[in-house]
């Protein structure tokens, strides 16, 4: 999947089972941006996909909105794929973290729901 724009309801993204896939320069945002169950992108039983230089916007109630917390925009069941390379990860719309280095990439990761431990260790200060 390259360079497309997708606009969902609950998912923009969801892979179930699916392996070894490469997500790669694409836009996932709500078509309903109060939807409380909204998570851009949502893998399921899924290992070994690369996900990198994607937007990602989340719903508003990822920042809290109506006293629901969102801890990611992005769900990973299996902690096992991969949400940046060894250069890029992805631009996260709610993370602002700051870049002490002044090297394009936020000094903190952004953490992917799931409880596996997933995470974008190279969030991007900027969109692709």
């Amino acid at each position: 999947m390259d360079n497309d724009l997708l606009a969902a309801h609950s998912f923009s993204l969801m892979m179930n089972g699916s392996n070894n896939n490469q997500v790669i320069h694409n836009t996932f945002s709500p078509s309903d941006p109060m939807n409380a169950v909204f998570f851009a992108i949502n893998l399921v039983d899924c290992h070994g996909n690369e996900l990198v230089r994607n937007i990602i916007q989340c719903s508003k109630n990822c920042t809290g909105v109506n006293g629901i917390i969102r801890t990611s925009a992005a769900f990973d069941d299996t902690g096992l794929n991969s949400w940046n390379d060894t250069k890029d990860g992805n631009y996260w719309i709610d993370w602002v973290q700051p870049d002490l280095g002044l090297d394009g990439i936020l000094d903190q990761p952004y953490p992917i729901g799931g409880g596996h431990g997933a995470m974008d260790y190279r969030p991007l200060v900027q969109q692709p």
